[in-house]
């Protein structure tokens, strides 16, 4: 996948906002496409898609399918939630532990194992995350069917399931909530 994957990205982001906004499909449908082509426009030769390429590396096929699903959702009259947060906390700690072994922090290192232990641990990642989240565990099942593709250049099955904006989308996801929480937890106290 190259850079202008990334258009996908800005286009969820910029469609869940047009959708909070309350305009209509069709202003959010123009809202999400305007915004794929502002973020390829090249500016001394550097796009903000390229940007977003050159800080985080290739997306993985979880964002890309997240990001497609997200679009998808921004498009109908009432919106819910794709994933709970149960899901993104799984995420969460998904992601930390990887990070955490891949920087020698702790000592079971999950990346660079062979690649029979990636795809079973990877497997059994993909049930359990069914039964947290049907389709954060039905996301992963195509992470699968496309790492037997072969449809990016990496050769770990890991890069398929996370990468760096997949983690920190978690990371957000569960701050706002929390602060939601809080919100209306402090509103109701004040009456």
């Amino acid at each position: 996948m190259n850079d202008y994957v990334f258009s996908l990205a800005y286009m969820a982001f910029l469609g869940y906002f047009g959708h909070r906004a309350k305009v209509s499909k069709k202003i959010n449908f123009i809202l999400m496409i305007l915004g794929a082509i502002v973020v390829n426009i090249p500016i001394n030769n550097l796009s903000i898609n390229i940007l977003t390429y050159s800080y985080t590396g290739r997306m993985s096929v979880f964002l890309f399918t997240f990001c497609i699903m997200t679009i998808f959702e921004n498009l109908k009259t009432h919106q819910n939630n794709l994933i709970s947060l149960r899901g993104f906390v799984f995420i969460f700690l998904f992601g930390l532990i990887l990070y955490l072994s891949a920087l020698n922090l702790i000592p079971i290192n999950l990346y660079y194992q062979s690649s029979i232990f990636i795809i079973i641990t990877c497997c059994l990642i993909t049930i359990v995350a069914y039964y947290i989240d049907k389709i954060l565990g039905i996301i992963y099942l195509l992470c699968l069917f496309a790492y037997s593709l072969n449809t990016m250049d990496s050769k770990n099955l890991f890069d398929y399931f996370i990468d760096v904006p997949t983690w920190i989308l978690s990371i957000i996801s569960i701050i706002i909530y929390f602060i939601k929480k809080i919100s209306n937890n402090n509103y109701y106290n004040l009456k």
